[in-house]
């Protein structure tokens, strides 16, 4: 294709920055959740739940991964981008 978006690299360092603090942020409350508030017999079950819903992250990541080619960048930014919306208005 004769088509291609004229982006840096560069462009992703705040993303990058912004979800590194957010994993922080989640991670941090995970872990306290799971040792805090779960009784002594299910805090491994609490913790492996927590620990799944990063699986299911990973696992949509590497689907998504497959269209992550330079013409179709954009469609893939919007598409995350459309998700985060509609999940942000419901929750």
């Amino acid at each position: 294709s004769d088509l291609q978006n004229d982006f840096t690299i560069w462009w992703q360092i705040l993303v990058y920055f912004i979800l590194a603090v957010s994993e922080i942020f989640a991670s941090a409350t995970g872990l306290e959740f799971a040792f805090k508030y779960a009784s002594e017999e299910l805090k491994s079950f609490v913790l492996a739940l927590f620990l799944f819903t990063n699986c299911i992250g990973s696992l949509f990541g590497m689907i998504i991964a497959v269209w992550s080619k330079d013409p179709l960048y954009t469609w893939v930014f919007t598409g995350e981008a459309a998700v985060m919306g509609v999940v942000a208005i419901i929750f």
